[in-house]
Order: C-alpha cells, then sequence, then structure tokens
C-alpha cells in the first residue's frame, strides 16, 4: 500500500487507500467475518432455491436444483469478471447459454436468465441493506 501510495498519480488518494485498508481489515476479523461468511452462505443458498423456482414456474423442469443453481452461480461471476457494471448482459447471456446447454432452448433459457436475475438482482439489495444494518456498517460514517 506505501509503495503504491508512493506513485505520483495515487499520492493524492492516500488517505482513500488507508481508510479502504482499515475498513478491510476490519471486516476480516474474526466475528465479523464468520458473521459475513454465514450470511454469504444462507444469501447463496436462498438465491438458489429462488432461481430454482423460478425455472420451475417456468416449466423447465428439466433440471435439478443443483444445476440450476450452479449455472445462476456460474453466471453471475462470468458476469463479474466482464467488469461491465453488474454484469448487465454478460450474466444474463452467460445464465442462458449454461441453460441451453443442459438441453433448454435458448430463446427460453434467456428469457428465464433475464427473470432470475430481475429477481435476484433484487433481493440483493434488500440482503445488501439488512446485512450493513447488522454488521454496523451503516454506523461507519458517523465514527469520524
Amino acid at each position: 500500500l506505501l509503495l503504491i501510495c508512493k506513485i505520483k498519480f495515487f499520492s493524492k488518494y492516500q488517505k482513500n487507500f488507508l481508510e479502504s485498508y482499515n475498513v478491510l481489515r476490519n471486516s476480516l476479523k474474526t466475528k465479523i467475518g464468520l458473521k459475513s461468511g454465514i450470511l454469504s452462505f444462507i444469501f447463496w443458498v436462498i438465491q438458489g432455491v429462488a432461481v430454482y423456482f423460478v425455472l420451475l414456474a417456468l416449466e423447465m423442469n428439466e433440471l435439478n436444483f443443483l444445476i440450476a443453481t450452479s449455472a445462476n452461480a456460474i453466471s453471475v461471476l462470468i458476469g463479474a469478471l466482464s467488469f461491465v457494471p453488474g454484469g448487465l448482459g454478460v450474466t444474463e447471456g452467460s445464465m442462458g447459454g449454461l441453460l441451453a446447454l443442459q438441453g433448454i432452448e435458448f430463446s427460453f433459457a434467456l428469457i428465464a436468465g433475464v427473470i432470475i436475475r430481475i429477481f435476484t438482482s433484487w433481493y440483493t439489495v434488500i440482503v445488501g441493506f439488512i446485512a450493513l444494518k447488522f454488521s454496523g456498517g451503516f454506523s461507519l460514517n458517523e465514527e469520524n
């Protein structure tokens, strides 16, 4: 971190880097890290159930729970790795492609991907606010 701050371009952001580093270090402490890990696991399970139910509602009964959940998780990771804001378009497209590989017609798979993203994205925002509330994330700015 100090090496990066020695570069002239980054030196003006030194305060921001140090604040981010301190927040990250505090977040990785045992108690907070454990709570975050448990909340993340619960989130992925609930999101997997939601994806599976959306697919069942769209009468895509060919997929089991594990395949549906895996397709969702992989497509979210692909969307994140694309560096497109929110993985917009990339996540839905990869979800459609992964579902099509499982024997679902691509147009239906793509529609399912879009519907799943609508439901799971808003769900993520709500879970994020709840996690911030319980972890004290809203109070970080009040301390300064």
